[in-house]
């Protein structure tokens, strides 16, 4: 008697975003594998959803959710027509962290070199936009000056857009992007431009607890050993993103310590004495925004700690 085997579940772009919105921390492996050989299928419904949501059209967790695993996969493909909405989204101060999460921090970078569709004037509106996240737009400074150190950017001169950004950028305070702005001039190798990132040190732009003059040298100085210059990106691990599934699966998320965890936690939260905290006054959050840094003292914006706990 022959042995009946189950077919394998066939696909379809529909199953597949329903994947992405729901899977929680099951890595979607097949799903996104799906999408990378039916990109002529995948591509047009992710892109539709991406313009919704930088648009504002479509703001749902869901939404939220798929796009997360489209942003990778559109960067995987080399998809550059995800790159106008991509730097629309990037200049809002809440969509970056709400789809990426800690990719704001480890793959944008990446995800901006793959997708760049050679416009450098939409990618320095994000740079330049002080409303933006500060991590999301030191992502696209490096971004930047990776794409005009490898020729991908040949018209922008990078040496002379950040002695601009020295002049013009906002906040004139401490804030991370000071900091990229000097990993990147010793990145690039620009020693001439020492003096002028002693002068952002001096002006407090550059916080010392992030990183110090003798950190700048010592980048710098790594990048002028190097014939090829390429030292300070390899160092940064500033580059192209590539293999979507090969970089996502590993991550903490989709782990099985991750649901491990979680069922700890969720058993000592079952058996735990629940606990009252105190409601501060509304008053004294009435005129602080979501991204201000939190009355409390904290030194974390305002959405990251009392507003959490006000909720």
């Amino acid at each position: 008697m022959d042995t009946i085997v189950a077919a394998e579940p066939v696909l379809t772009i529909e199953g597949v975003l329903e994947t992405f919105a729901t899977t929680g921390s099951r890595f979607p492996r097949d799903a996104m594998q799906w999408v990378l050989d039916n990109w002529e299928i995948a591509a047009p419904s992710l892109l539709a959803l991406l313009h919704a949501y930088a648009n504002g059209e479509d703001v749902s967790e869901r939404t939220e959710g798929i796009l997360f695993f489209a942003l990778h996969l559109f960067a995987d493909r080399r998809e550059t027509r995800a790159f106008p909405a991509l730097c629309h989204l990037l200049r809002d101060p809440e969509q970056p962290e709400l789809v990426l999460g800690d990719g704001v921090t480890t793959t944008l970078s990446g995800i901006i070199i793959s997708t760049f569709d050679g416009d450098a004037n939409e990618l320095k509106s994000v740079i330049e936009a002080p409303s933006a996240d500060e991590y999301v737009r030191s992502a696209a400074l490096d971004a930047l000056s990776y794409l005009a150190h490898t020729g991908r950017a040949p018209a922008v001169d990078m040496r002379a857009y950040l002695q601009h950004l020295f002049e013009t950028m906002r906040p004139r305070s401490a804030s991370f992007i000071w900091s990229s702005w000097a990993i990147v001039v010793a990145r690039l190798g620009y020693a001439d431009m020492t003096r002028l990132v002693a002068r952002a040190f001096n002006l407090g732009f550059i916080e010392r607890s992030v990183m110090g003059m003798d950190t700048f040298k010592r980048d710098l100085q790594r990048v002028l050993d190097d014939p090829a210059r390429m030292a300070g990106f390899e160092h940064d691990d500033v580059k192209p993103f590539t293999d979507a599934i090969g970089q996502l699966s590993p991550w903490y998320a989709f782990s099985d310590e991750r649901r491990e965890d979680d069922r700890r936690r969720a058993e000592r939260a079952l058996f735990a004495e629940p606990v009252r905290r105190p409601q501060p006054p509304l008053d004294l959050f009435r005129d602080v925004g979501r991204n201000d840094p939190c009355p409390c003292g904290s030194g974390r914006k305002f959405k990251k700690c009392c507003l959490q706990q006000a909720a």
